[in-house]
């Protein structure tokens, strides 16, 4: 049996809880001292770099990848960084990277065998969804052009990174999500079912409506209430919206009647056609009649 003494006694620290130590390592990556972090990382080779600082909730290499800190990320990156810690969000360094648009730190997270370029935190954004919210167009094309990426990954409310760069009227980044191939008339999970153009006009983005529609998004779509974009503009008085709707709305009827139009013309034209030839073939039976 333990004696009263032990069962009192104050446990030892584990490597894994938070120690000066760490706190300096800490230190030199925010003052970005990579030289000094190197040195102090040589020298206590014990220290755990994808520790979690207790008072914030993610790693050293998270913060390096948030603030852009490209030297200091090359020391961590040599001293045994794991580039999948997860924060106590779940997301990676490499949410964190391109969250805050930081290209360098993003190509060198990338250049990584061991990265997960799909991973998701607890909302399952990827790293593309962030890059999509934020607008970082940089970023957006490194993470599309990366082994194994899924364009055409959901979120924990079904919506693509189009339908959410849509909703935060981020136009650049829309018209590559476009060019690359995301589906513009994707619907979510949610209960509603939205489409990139709803909450494009919901949110009053013209310009990225307008480009939706010219790409093939159906503005016609209800959601399960029967509302479609052009009632979402006007119920928040989306001015801007409601006139880009409009325009489609009468450009697309011009293009029916134009093609209408061309169809009688058409059948006319036709109808001419076979009637000279009636004419002509009843001519030459008449000759031949008379020769008889």
């Amino acid at each position: 049996m333990r004696s009263i003494k032990a069962k009192l006694r104050k446990p030892t620290h584990s490597k894994d809880d938070w120690s000066n130590q760490d706190q300096r390592i800490w230190h030199s990556v925010a003052v970005n001292q990579p030289a000094k972090l190197a040195a102090k990382l040589g020298k206590h080779d014990n220290v755990n770099v994808n520790k979690l600082c207790p008072s914030v909730g993610y790693s050293v290499v998270h913060y390096a990848a948030a603030k852009g800190l490209d030297d200091c990320l090359n020391v961590l990156l040599a001293n045994k960084a794991n580039i999948s810690t997860r924060d106590v969000t779940g997301a990676t360094p490499l949410h964190a990277s391109v969250r805050y648009g930081h290209k360098g730190a993003t190509s060198k997270l990338l250049a990584s065998p061991t990265v997960d370029v799909n991973a998701t935190e607890s909302n399952q954004c990827t790293a593309l969804h962030f890059a999509s919210f934020e607008g970082h167009l940089e970023c957006v094309k490194l993470l599309e052009a990366a082994e194994g990426i899924n364009i055409h990954c959901l979120d924990k409310e079904g919506r693509t990174a189009l339908m959410v760069a849509s909703a935060m009227g981020q136009l650049s980044v829309c018209k590559e999500l476009i060019a690359s191939g995301v589906n513009v008339n994707h619907k979510d999970s949610s209960k509603l079912q939205h489409s990139a153009l709803t909450l494009a006009a919901e949110a009053g983005h013209s310009d990225v409506v307008r480009l939706l529609c010219e790409h093939g998004a159906r503005y016609t779509d209800t959601l399960k209430d029967g509302r479609n974009a052009l009632d979402l503009a006007r119920s928040r008085s989306r001015r801007g919206v409601v006139d880009v709707l409009h325009i489609m709305q009468l450009t697309d009827a011009a293009k029916k009647s134009d093609r209408d139009s061309r169809r009688s013309i058409s059948s006319m034209l036709s109808n001419k056609t076979n009637d000279d030839a009636d004419r002509k073939s009843e001519r030459k039976k008449s000759r031949s009649d008379s020769h008889v």
